[in-house]
């Protein structure tokens, strides 16, 4: 009985690995209390974000938007 879940669950997922591969990947970072300047990659001074200013280096930045509201938990339902 557990083998042919495993199978059933395995040959259910099967569509949706093959079609991911036709979608571009986003990672929206919403983070609470951080400015434009506080990455290295923008000029932070004392300190370094080495994995931040690689997704930087690699991607897309998008540097002009507007928040659904000006406190965190608002703007996390807002998006």
């Amino acid at each position: 009985m557990m083998n042919k879940l495993i199978l059933l669950s395995t040959l259910g997922s099967l569509p949706f690995a093959m079609q991911a591969a036709d979608y571009t990947n986003f990672i929206i970072i919403n983070l609470d209390d951080v400015g434009y300047g506080d990455f290295s990659f923008n000029g932070a001074y004392g300190y370094t974000t080495p994995n931040i200013d690689q997704m930087a280096a690699e991607g897309v930045r998008f540097t002009h938007f507007l928040a659904g509201q000006p406190i965190s938990g608002a703007s996390r339902a807002g998006l």
